[in-house]
């Protein structure tokens, strides 16, 4: 439900069919999520590599599978950003191409928000990659994202999972089109909390 104060009540019914009802409870909403400080370096891509000023620094650009693309660092971004990164996919048969920070440090176990502003052409997907001690990586995929020709933000709230510690997470593409994106943060956060006024008695 959306923000606010909700009064609440409960029914109580017997086996003769006899109902009461309880006085209510007033319950206050709140899905604001706090977020704590962004642990992506370089987060709206504003500064460049110090041994490559074609890629930001703390980012990369990799691909995997069957598939053609070409990557681009631009002086413009959403607004009250300057500057933003692009994948523009020509030929497709697998796989997929992604620009990604590089891998930071979480906590087992914690509840993490990432999010970033795009803009694209075609549906795209935002996958989280998890590596444990030994190296060894894990997927998450927390779906598509639908084409969007103005400047609108995907948002995922997950738990890392056990052993996890570090990641870094994949807005990527995997069909012919473009994906231009900004703005990135990850950051630990809280759950949506329902804070409870009153009791009821039935």
């Amino acid at each position: 439900v959306t923000n606010g104060l909700y009064n609440i009540t409960a029914v109580a019914t017997n086996i003769n069919g006899v109902s009461t009802t309880s006085s209510a409870i007033a319950l206050n909403v709140d899905n604001v999520i706090p977020l704590g400080t962004n642990l992506i370096a370089n987060p709206l891509v504003e500064t460049p590599s110090s041994s490559n000023a074609n890629i930001p620094a703390n980012w990369q650009v990799g691909s995997w599978g069957t598939n053609t693309y070409t990557s681009s660092y631009l002086n413009s971004g959403p607004t009250g950003d300057t500057n933003s990164v692009v994948l523009n996919m020509t030929a497709y048969t697998s796989g997929d191409a992604k620009w990604y920070f590089n891998p930071v440090a979480v906590t087992a176990g914690t509840q993490y928000t990432y999010s970033d502003s795009y803009e694209s052409n075609v549906i795209t997907d935002v996958v989280a990659e998890f590596i444990n001690s030994s190296g060894v990586a894990s997927y998450q995929d927390f779906g598509n994202q639908p084409a969007s020709s103005s400047w609108n933000q995907t948002l995922n709230t997950f738990i890392v999972p056990s052993g996890t510690v570090n990641m870094t997470v994949f807005h990527l593409v995997n069909s012919v089109g473009s994906l231009t994106t900004s703005n990135f943060s990850l950051a630990s956060s809280t759950a949506p909390t329902v804070s409870k006024i009153g009791r009821a008695h039935v």
